[in-house]
């Protein structure tokens, strides 16, 4: 019986044998899980995560200051909504962790997915703005400024920091936090759509600028078809910045030739490039006015005409003509009336194509209802006196100056704010023969502007003579015989109500002939307005 107990006993165990304990028998852990503590978000989450990012976006789009001086980092409502979303993320994580786990918000996945959002587009950010950095760094002692380049990252590490936090926060109650990486998937493809049409318009560009015919058919094709339009009217500008667009250097893609650029969008839209506004003023601003009037100071009294001016419009247009057939001239008296309804005065500037052979003889301009006649001198003289009078004295000129063959530059200021301005340019031209008895008069026209046309804008033409004036008749005649045709069906129309047809088949034709009879005179009105 006393060899029992040596058999239940425990053997001895050397000291240096590991010794490794059931579950069962394990001692309870005296850690604090990392998501059990509370207090919110921290100062910095809030501070780097939320307040900067917020401010940056704001100082950005009232200001424009990166836009204007370095690349558009906000060029659409998309990429503002996707900056917007890491201080607005950051923000709902801080609400979470000042919670408990268990009163977290059911469910956990929106959270998540706005986060994702939030990693995503901090990330592509902080690239854009990775050029940038070490001016940042620099330019954090001049009133803090550098701290906004900085943001994209620091808001980019704060949205990491939050999915930590609010990973482990989650954790304590029991429930995962779900939603991060599809959030991050959405926002890539989200930027990825955004990028497609410029890289298709900067590799397009590039083909369409080539030496090789074929190659440049091709570019011009994919322009038209999947091209951005907004992207080419860009490349029309030159802008002199230290860095461009980092994106824009993937795939080893130069800035684009300014020349070759505005072929191109006339080629692909069938439009003069500076037709349009340009887009990189102000561009996709929110909150800043448009920023025009300092634009163009510094073409103002200059001889380049400039792009079109967001307020400045032609408000009126008319022209009187007369045609001396003895002495195969023709004088023509152009009266321009220019509105601008802006808080500020601009000045009107055009180009204009005159007659072959003509000159203009007269100018005048309306200074407080009356009429003047304006000075003659050299080029320069009255060049100077204009330049001195616009930036100096700021009272009304007008300036006519030669621009080439038959072409002549038009200069107007101030045009008041939301006020008017009127001129009156006279041309003497020949009468182009054709033979001892007919001629060809040629009326003048714009061939640049800065400023836009009114709609409706109404454009009068009269020409007077002691001799025969026609129009060819030969392009309006399809125009005339649709017009015969419509007015005989109407005839026939109304004939047939007064025979006492059917009343529901007579109003029926009696329509169908008003439509044809609208129809022909719209087409005639619009060829008379080609050939006048």
């Amino acid at each position: 019986m006393s060899a029992i107990p040596e058999r239940v006993a425990a053997p001895a165990v050397p000291v240096t044998s590991p010794v490794r304990l059931s579950p069962l028998y394990a001692a309870p852990s005296t850690r604090t899980p990392r998501a059990a503590k509370r207090g919110g978000g921290g100062l910095g989450l809030i501070l780097c995560g939320v307040l900067l990012p917020a401010a940056t976006i704001a100082v950005e789009l009232a200001t424009r200051m990166c836009a204007d001086t370095f690349f558009d980092p906000l060029p659409t409502f998309w990429h503002v909504l996707l900056a917007a979303s890491v201080p607005a993320a950051n923000l709902a994580a801080v609400f979470a962790l000042a919670r408990d786990g268990d009163s977290l918000p059911s469910p956990l996945w929106p959270l998540g997915v706005l986060n994702g959002v939030a990693i995503a587009a901090g990330v592509y950010f902080a690239v854009l703005f990775l050029p940038l950095l070490p001016l940042a760094v620099i330019a954090i002692a001049a009133l803090g400024l550098g701290l906004l380049p900085m943001s994209p990252l620091l808001g980019a590490i704060a949205a990491l920091v939050a999915r930590y936090r609010l990973g482990g926060l989650a954790a304590s109650s029991g429930r995962p936090l779900h939603g991060t990486w599809p959030g991050i998937a959405g926002a890539a493809l989200l930027l990825a759509c955004l990028a497609v049409p410029g890289a298709v318009t900067s590799h397009g560009l590039q083909m369409a600028s080539s030496d090789d015919g074929t190659v440049r058919e091709d570019g011009i094709r994919l322009l038209r078809r999947y091209g951005s339009e907004r992207r080419l009217l860009e490349a029309c500008y030159e802008r002199e910045r230290e860095f461009g667009n980092p994106w824009d250097a993937v795939g080893g893609r130069d800035r684009p030739d300014v020349g070759h650029a505005r072929q191109v969008f006339y080629r692909v839209t069938g439009r003069p490039f500076d037709s349009l506004p340009d887009p990189t003023r102000g561009r996709g601003s929110v909150l800043a006015a448009p920023r025009h009037w300092d634009d163009d100071q510094a073409l103002q009294a200059g001889e380049a005409v400039g792009t079109l001016l967001s307020g400045l419009s032609l408000a009126k247009s008319e022209i009187d003509g007369w045609v001396n057939g003895d002495a195969a001239t023709a004088y023509f008296e152009w009266t321009l009336q220019f509105g601008n309804d802006r808080p500020f005065p601009q000045e009107a500037r055009a180009r204009l194509a005159l007659p072959r052979g003509g000159c203009v003889t007269r100018l005048t301009l309306w200074v407080n209802g009356e009429e003047r006649e304006a000075a003659w001198g050299g080029r320069a003289q009255v060049r100077g006196a204009y330049e001195r009078v616009v930036k100096v004295e700021r009272r009304d000129p007008v300036l006519v100056t030669s621009a080439g063959p038959d072409r002549v530059m038009v200069q107007c200021y101030p045009v008041p704010p939301n006020g008017t301005m009127k001129v009156r340019v006279g041309v003497t031209a020949p009468v182009e023969l054709a033979s001892a008895d007919r001629g060809t008069v040629t009326l003048p026209r714009l061939l640049d502007r800065n400023f836009e046309v009114a709609s409706p804008l109404r454009h009068s033409t009269s020409l007077r003579s002691h001799d025969a004036l026609t129009l060819p008749a030969s392009e309006l005649k399809p125009s005339v015989d649709q017009v015969k045709t419509a007015f005989d069906g109407l005839e026939s129309a109304i004939a047939g109500v007064s025979s006492g047809g059917g009343i529901g088949e007579a109003a029926t034709a009696v329509s169908t002939s008003l439509t044809q009879l609208g129809t022909a005179l719209t087409g005639l009105t619009a060829e008379v307005g080609q050939i006048c």
